[in-house]
């Protein structure tokens, strides 16, 4: 199954505490929900999760900063990020937590990944499910 997702990836924030309580900040929550949204409403989403063990290949695609230089934004578009504040794990950690109910019935189904982020002009996830 392949899946284009037009959504800013977003890294999973820990989970946070107030008066005895556990909860997942809401922007994670938001990103959680409009993944899902996308996967719900695209034409090769299965009827039922899947069983069984599932093969990830997911590219995310994080737009480039409005900041820089039109010189820098052309070298470093399609370039691999890895000087960013945000780790691969925690955007496969939003990802997976969204697709978990839709695509396969638990994350732990994955039994292998691969998966990469670079600069892009707009915000989207590419994922390859087998």
């Amino acid at each position: 199954m392949h899946f284009v997702l037009n959504t800013i990836p977003f890294p999973k924030q820990s989970a946070r505490n107030a008066r005895g309580h556990t909860y997942i900040p809401t922007k994670t929550r938001n990103a959680i929900n409009d993944i899902k949204k996308l996967l719900i409403t695209h034409p090769e989403c299965p009827s039922e999760p899947l069983c069984g063990p599932v093969s990830v290949f997911a590219t995310f695609f994080i737009p480039i900063p409005k900041s820089w230089s039109k010189k820098r934004k052309e070298e470093e578009l399609g370039e691999c990020v890895y000087k960013k504040n945000f780790d691969l794990d925690n955007l496969e950690k939003t990802l997976y937590d969204a697709c978990t109910g839709i695509l396969w019935e638990d994350d732990g189904q994955v039994w292998q990944h691969n998966n990469k982020k670079v600069w892009s002009k707009t915000g989207k996830i590419e994922l390859n499910v087998y």
